[in-house]
């Protein structure tokens, strides 16, 4: 396994500067040029310390546009995880460039925004599978997930096969989460026991509103 240099403080401010600058074209030059090594050690830079500081909106998914689209393989994972920080510090909205994205990419950008996206519609928006929403783990991506099952009426194998996924993940919501889909949806007996007891006058307010559903999935 490669080790990624940290620390490499005149590549820092060399890149610092073309980011202060809004020089993306002079940035993407320097990255391309430099070796293996140290282009690792830049994509650590620029995701952990330099964009996450960065506080126009605008600037930032300008350089995001202007980097993944040169060379969306190199440069997509460094800028959504720079993207997903300024995002959960509350910096920027999620605003994604229209840019001609592979599956591959949508799974990416899935991976790293999920897990902190704040409203269900925020989620819906990236057409994320089902699965994706299992990995987010988050309230609003089970609430999203809790609405595709309930399109999928009259395939309990499918329901169950997330059900069970929701417990692989092992974690108390994800089990939470596992025992409302089996009693909202009648599933049969899984192998597990769950500390969420849903009540039958709670499963129809699953259905009301999206705090309805929060609240009851929370419940311990």
């Amino acid at each position: 396994m490669t080790t990624v240099r940290k620390h490499n403080p005149a590549l820092q401010q060399r890149l610092a500067l073309l980011v202060e600058a809004g020089e993306t074209d002079r940035l993407a030059d320097t990255l391309d040029s430099l070796s293996h090594a140290d282009r690792r050690t830049a994509s650590y830079l620029l995701a952990e310390k330099l964009l996450p500081a960065m506080t126009e909106a605008s600037r930032f998914w300008t350089l995001f546009k202007s980097l993944v689209s040169r060379n969306a393989r190199a440069y997509l994972g460094t800028m959504l995880k720079a993207a997903a920080a300024l995002y959960d510090a509350g910096r920027i909205e999620l605003a994604l460039p229209p840019l001609d994205y592979t599956d591959v990419d949508a799974r990416k950008i899935a991976d790293a925004f999920l897990p902190v996206l704040r409203t269900p519609a925020e989620i819906a928006s990236l057409h994320p599978s089902k699965i994706a929403l299992v990995r987010g783990g988050t309230v609003p991506c089970y609430y999203v997930l809790f609405q595709e099952l309930k399109q999928l009426d009259g395939k309990p194998q499918i329901q169950t096969r997330f059900c069970l996924e929701l417990i692989r993940r092992g974690d108390s919501l994800s089990f939470n989460m596992a025992a409302l889909v089996q009693a909202y949806f009648g599933l049969p007996p899984v192998n597990a026991t769950f500390s969420l007891r849903v009540e039958p006058f709670q499963l129809s307010r699953l259905d009301e509103t999206y705090e309805s559903f929060a609240k009851t999935l929370t419940y311990i």
